[in-house]
């Protein structure tokens, strides 16, 4: 079987489509493929390296596929506090009070942020248990 870095040409169509490349200089995103140091969070999810290859690999999915593999407590300090807010409040930047006098001031609906919260305590309740009795 080949590999994807064996598929890969590095022909650099990906990098020249990719947002990410444009703001984080000497980015090659086709080093995903090759480079164990390639950092797994530039990534917008844009397929743009997608439907850019010639080979038609996906820089993102290989990207998500080394993302998942890794143990949270790998995680960079950076990504792991927004996993957190994630987790503790179903948002990735805190949320409170605050945010939803700024919602009403501009007439949006106020956010029930308990409700929210217990949602995804839920669903998570509900993925890992899904996820144990796959394994």
């Amino acid at each position: 079987m080949i590999s994807m870095s064996e598929k890969c040409e590095q022909c650099g169509n990906c990098t020249e489509v990719c947002p990410i490349a444009e703001i984080i200089d000497d980015l090659e995103t086709f080093e995903v493929f090759t480079d164990k140091d390639f950092d797994l969070w530039n990534c917008c999810s844009c397929f743009l390296c997608e439907e850019n290859c010639p080979n038609k690999l996906s820089v993102r999915e290989e990207i998500f596929k080394k993302r998942q593999a890794i143990d949270l407590q790998n995680f960079p300090k950076r990504i792991r506090k927004y996993y957190n807010n994630i987790i503790e409040t179903g948002f990735v930047f805190p949320m409170d009070e605050i945010q939803n006098l700024t919602r009403k001031k501009i007439g949006l609906k106020e956010l029930d942020l308990e409700k929210i919260k217990s949602e995804i305590k839920k669903l998570i309740a509900k993925t890992e248990s899904g996820a144990k009795a796959e394994t």
